[in-house]
């Protein structure tokens, strides 16, 4: 795998609770940086959102059992997935702390030579009432 990659997202959130309510999709597609360290893959990209122009920077870390993201720009948050977990954090905006449970049922991070692929579904709530069913790709491959 070479330090420049392409880093290819897509999320979807499903409400079980409203059926035929479809599902909302966000996809991006950027380029960034990669390194293997102690076992553990991290990526790192930054991408600026419709309506603001302050840059998030996103750093993945993946191993076998665990991935964390965290992300940083107006809102700050690190998001531990471990299969079969609940995990607590907290998602910080410039109005206070949303505290989010994470409740991973699916984890799949698999290596090839050129090429890594991340796979997660989740349950996402707020103060704990459920907000969403989630699927999370992260595809990450070799530029050039």
């Amino acid at each position: 795998m070479t330090k420049e990659v392409l880093v290819s997202v897509l999320g979807k959130q499903m409400d079980r609770r409203e059926v035929g309510q479809g599902e909302d999709k966000s996809e991006i597609k950027t380029n960034g940086q990669y390194y293997e360290k102690d076992g553990k893959h991290y990526v790192l990209y930054e991408i600026t959102e419709e309506n603001n122009d302050i840059p998030t920077k996103t750093m993945v870390k993946a191993n076998d059992n665990i991935v964390e993201v965290t992300r940083k720009g107006v809102t700050n948050t690190h998001m531990v997935f471990e299969k079969n977990k609940k995990n607590v954090t907290y998602y910080d905006t410039p109005y206070g702390s949303i505290q989010l449970g994470v409740d991973t049922r699916k984890l799949n991070v698999v290596k090839e030579s050129d090429r890594i692929r991340i796979e997660l579904e989740y349950s996402l709530d707020c103060n704990y009432e459920y907000l969403y069913d989630c699927n999370l790709s992260v595809d990450i491959q070799s530029r050039g």
